[in-house]
């Protein structure tokens, strides 16, 4: 697994509405409809939302499946103002492409996207911002529009942020739709019911200890 390191991202920004709605299983949907000439999105409406796009400075919501490479790139949007998101990306039923590699946009991240990802800013951030690219191989044979997914991270409830104030906070997700031909339109953006946790970006300390300490814990 190939993953690298890049500098900070610049910035996006986008102009949306959006209506929502809850669903079964712990899943509520949030319709999003793109308005010209219309404010931004009020941020108390929306905490944010981790998204994945085909390219990097737009928000495309689908990708054709032709064969090659095709880097997909994973965006924090509606950001009011946080210091770290944490995730897990998996393709969903029907997406044929396999990962190749991916590169990370800000240094204090643990993991990666496929096993679970824990990204923080290092400083408080706002606006949009373009924390990780991923890059697959494609075959033309995914079933038409199937979906790259954003689900929890193994060791969350939730698709899950921290605010600058340190309070960890639900975000929602937006899915990438993967077609053959044609065009199939964005899916419905929504989140994970379930506590947010606060989380860190660092690996767990681990104490060098003789194998006469261990056994001497085992004595007191």
């Amino acid at each position: 697994m190939k993953v690298t390191k890049s500098s900070l991202p610049k910035p996006l920004s986008s102009s949306l509405l959006f209506f929502a709605d809850w669903l079964p299983m712990g899943i509520f949907v949030v319709s999003f409809f793109a308005c010209s000439g219309a404010g931004s999105i009020s941020h108390a409406q929306i905490e944010s939302s981790i998204a994945i796009w085909g390219a990097p400075t737009y928000p495309l919501c689908e990708i054709a499946d032709l064969p090659g490479e095709k880097t997909v790139y994973v965006v924090h949007r509606f950001n009011p103002g946080m210091n770290a998101a944490r995730f897990k990306i998996e393709s969903g039923p029907g997406v044929t492409m396999t990962y190749v590699s991916e590169t990370h946009y800000f240094a204090s991240t643990l993991g990666n996207t496929q096993d679970g990802i824990s990204v923080c800013y290092d400083t408080c951030t706002l606006g949009n911002q373009l924390i990780a690219s991923i890059t697959y191989m494609a075959y033309g044979t995914s079933s038409q529009c199937s979906r790259i997914r954003i689900v929890p991270h193994p060791s969350a409830q939730t698709v899950e942020a921290i605010k600058c104030n340190g309070v960890a906070t639900r975000t929602y997700v937006e899915d990438l739709v993967v077609r053959l031909t044609g065009a199939c339109g964005c899916g419905d953006t929504y989140g994970f019911a379930g506590a947010a946790q606060v989380f860190g970006c660092l690996p767990v300390a681990v104490e060098n200890m003789t194998w006469g300490a261990i056994k001497a814990l085992y004595r007191q």
